[in-house]
């Protein structure tokens, strides 16, 4: 008997703890791959424009952009493979809580069949809406699989092989807003949008569209339907005219974004776009400024910049000013570029001198001068850490030998020195830059930069600019 008790007792808890790792995983992956959904924890709040949609809409709008551009505030609630049937659910309940001068929908998934999203597209939206029994609603509604949404651990059996590090790292958006820094090289030239004549969209897609504007009626919210800038087919063209002229049935505004006179005013090229239905970083500049202008000619918004709610709103995009820092650091590799970025965030900064780094490179001396390097350093070359607000906090100062660490964020980061010989007969310095043990130097014969994102905690980057190699940077 005692036996048999101690054996249902193991089984009890081995059970508990096979639920408790569900729960567990089931926050790690609830959302998609690269982990960069999060919940709304009030960064809407004050939001005078909200968008919902899919990818195109996620990679494209940039509130940042919007604020800067024409002084609205906005905020971003799309997402990648945001079906339709979703998007009612997370408009419904950010409208629940959020009382916008407008809402605008990105209408690609409305152009798709239910069939061109998996169940798992479908549930990256999940954490966006706050009122549990609103997102069960919509799981029960969108997915009819109950028993998936009640026992976690299998909603993302499809994803066991492709767990990474990133899964676990906490990640940031720019105010709802993902981004891609890449750019397509498959084509040669912008969208060329012949009109089709209308072709019905799907009877489930229809209703969800019929009930988004039925609930942004009864919001007293105005709704915007938004065509954004990609390559498309006949076929999307053909039910994107549909709605086109469902939208003018209705008195609901429709924009134009993805025409040849708005790619015009946008300034838009094909290096704007990283694959042929999503812009990168420099096409969400252009496009979302071009939008925040017509949003507020549409809508009389007024300009809230330098007033007292401006100000407010200010407050709140700091973390997200920081972010869209970080993107942008993360794609440059000119020297001058980099360093006047690190002098407007927040950052941890392991420097290396190493070899002929005197030979030119005169960019990147002026740039280390701008940190509050002394020449007198820069001339002894070595190691250095500088940390944004503290300035300098190490020198290997000449010194052959050295092991210097700190822990920015959850990480290890450490400068270790070690002297040589080198073919002049002279004692060198080989310095290395570690980052969680590992040697992250691109080169032993100019400079090396890591740069660790203090308010992101992670490696943003790190480059090298080799003086035997004219300079190039590594990366």
């Amino acid at each position: 008997m005692g036996r048999k008790l101690v054996c249902a007792a193991k089984i009890f808890f081995l059970l508990l703890l096979a639920l408790a790792a569900g729960v567990w995983l089931n926050g790690v992956l609830n959302t998609n791959v690269r982990s960069y959904l999060t919940t709304d924890t009030g960064e809407s709040e004050g939001s005078r424009i909200l968008f919902f949609g899919t990818s195109q809409g996620a990679n494209g709008i940039n509130p940042l952009f919007l604020w800067d551009a024409a002084g609205i505030e906005a905020y971003n609630f799309c997402a990648p493979g945001q079906y339709i049937g979703t998007t009612y659910y997370v408009m419904e309940d950010v409208l629940s809580r959020r009382r916008p001068q407008a809402a605008v929908l990105d209408i690609r998934s409305l152009t798709k069949p239910e069939d061109f999203l998996t169940i798992s597209n479908k549930l990256y939206s999940l954490p966006m809406i706050a009122d549990p029994l609103r997102r069960f609603s919509m799981y029960r509604d969108v997915i009819a699989e109950e028993w998936a949404y009640v026992i976690p651990l299998f909603r993302y059996h499809n994803r066991w092989k492709e767990i990474g590090r990133a899964d676990f790292e906490q990640s940031y958006t720019v105010l709802g807003c993902v981004g891609e820094h890449h750019v397509q090289t498959e084509q040669t030239a912008l969208p060329e949008i012949a009109e089709q004549e209308a072709q019905p969209i799907g009877e489930r897609e229809l209703a969800y569209l019929e009930r988004i504007a039925a609930l942004a009626q009864e919001a007293g919210v105005p709704l915007v339907l938004l065509d954004m800038p990609c390559y498309t087919d006949e076929e999307t063209e053909a039910k994107t005219q549909w709605v086109r002229e469902w939208a003018a049935g209705r008195g609901i505004a429709f924009c134009e974004a993805n025409r040849p006179q708005a790619y015009g005013g946008m300034g838009l090229t094909p290096e704007d776009f990283y694959d042929g239905n999503h812009l990168n970083l420099r096409g969400q500049e252009k496009v979302s400024s071009w939008l925040g202008l017509w949003l507020a000619e549409e809508f009389d918004l007024a300009d809230a910049r330098g007033t007292e709610a401006g100000d407010r709103w200010e407050e709140k995009i700091r973390l997200a000013r920081q972010v869209q820092n970080d993107r942008e650091l993360a794609i440059r590799t000119d020297a001058e570029g980099i360093f006047s970025l690190l002098l407007s965030g927040d950052y941890t900064v392991a420097v290396s001198l190493t070899g002929s780094y005197r030979d030119g490179g005169e960019a990147i001396c002026r740039g280390l001068l701008s940190l509050g390097m002394e020449e007198a350093a820069y001339e002894k070359g070595g190691a250095f850490v500088w940390k944004s607000g503290e300035g300098w906090l190490f020198s290997s100062d000449g010194r052959p030998e050295f092991l210097w660490t700190c822990s920015p964020g959850r990480d290890e980061l450490a400068v270790r020195g070690t002297g040589a010989l080198g073919e002049d007969g002279l004692w060198q310095t080989q310095a290395e830059l570690l980052m969680d043990r590992q040697n992250r130097e691109k080169t032993e014969n100019g400079v090396n930069l890591l740069i660790y994102s203090n308010s992101q905690e992670r490696l943003l980057k790190t480059i090298g600019f080799d003086a035997a190699d004219g300079w190039r940077p590594l990366s």
